[in-house]
């Protein structure tokens, strides 16, 4: 009997097994790769150990002649979730300041001082890309979760309020090291050679009760930690526009010039560009591999993305991930 018929025949039995969520016609895994072997896939919410499944949750390694392979995909969702108002809130739905149009909820983080949680997005999402110094946002200011663009009001739609941010800085391209030397052994002011390039577009929201967020990356599941980016890594992300994309890191230790807007351009270093990843409404996205969190998506143009490397996001705004 083919695989396909033996599907269909048993679809059914299968789907009412405690956790099974989906099945369908794949290639047998192991060890993280594909066999070559065709086999019955059984999608389920969480993989769970032997001792903890009852038997009629337990999935046989056959079905008649057909090998099976048990897949974990978490909680499918449709997509048109990322746009509406979510309670509690996960990784990859649409949120922002409330003067600003929409970006994506990057992840729920945790004050290394205060213990509480706190969304974590871009600057340019959940403060308009302040300096600091301007008038585009200040702490308390509204965060709103669907932000403004996709129908997010103060009103009904306040999911919290801004704690702190990351000022951008708007000065010259940043030097090298022996430039920035020979600049100031000539007597140049320090903004000449150009020593405040951007490391981070990175700020943190509190919400209003930490019941209306959630740790889970839509589309992605729990992130477990972080790790360095690398040349050749695989990695996705899930965002308010594009939804879930998958790409490679092309580059790390990158400087690059970056239009906030078509008349404000901004200087990032140590940056991590990847292969085409994002759309507009994407910033504030996740960047992970497996697991693990690699940076914050922030920027992009139809041949490549630019992200934060994680760890210095956590690190200048005191947090870790839940």
């Amino acid at each position: 009997m083919d695989l396909l018929t033996i599907l269909r025949k048993n679809r059914r039995h299968i789907l009412q097994r405690p956790n099974v969520v989906g099945c369908g016609l794949g290639w047998k895994n192991q060890r993280g790769g594909s066999t070559g072997t065709r086999a019955l896939c059984i999608y389920v919410e969480q993989k769970l150990p032997p001792e903890e499944l009852s038997p009629r949750a337990m999935v046989p390694g056959r079905v008649e002649t057909a090998l099976t392979d048990v897949i974990e995909v978490g909680r499918v969702r449709a997509l048109s979730l990322r746009t509406r108002r979510v309670r509690p809130a996960p990784g990859g739905v649409s949120i922002g300041h409330y003067h600003v149009s929409a970006g994506t909820l990057g992840a729920i983080v945790r004050d290394r001082t205060t213990g509480e949680w706190l969304i974590l997005s871009n600057n340019h999402v959940l403060a308009g890309g302040t300096d600091g110094r301007d008038t585009r946002a200040r702490a308390g200011d509204p965060v709103l979760q669907p932000g403004a663009h996709d129908g997010g009001t103060v009103e009904r739609d306040r999911i919290g309020e801004l704690v702190r941010f990351v000022p951008l800085q708007r000065r010259r391209a940043p030097a090298s090291w022996w430039s920035r030397v020979l600049g100031v052994a000539r007597g140049l002011p320090a903004e000449a050679v150009g020593v405040d390039a951007n490391l981070v577009d990175a700020a943190v929201a509190r919400p209003n009760e930490r019941a209306w967020v959630s740790p889970e990356i839509l589309g992605l599941g729990r992130i477990q930690g972080v790790v360095e980016a690398e040349p050749g890594m695989r990695v996705a992300k899930s965002g308010r526009t594009s939804a879930v994309t998958r790409g490679e890191v092309q580059a790390t230790h990158v400087t690059m010039k970056v239009y906030m807007s078509d008349t404000d351009p901004v200087w990032f270093e140590e940056q991590i560009l990847t292969t085409p990843m994002v759309e507009g409404g994407d910033s504030g996205s996740l960047l992970a591999s497996g697991d693990r969190a690699v940076g914050l998506l922030f920027a992009g143009s139809d041949r490549a993305s630019l992200a934060n490397p994680i760890g210095a996001v956590l690190d200048a705004l005191n947090v870790d991930l839940v």
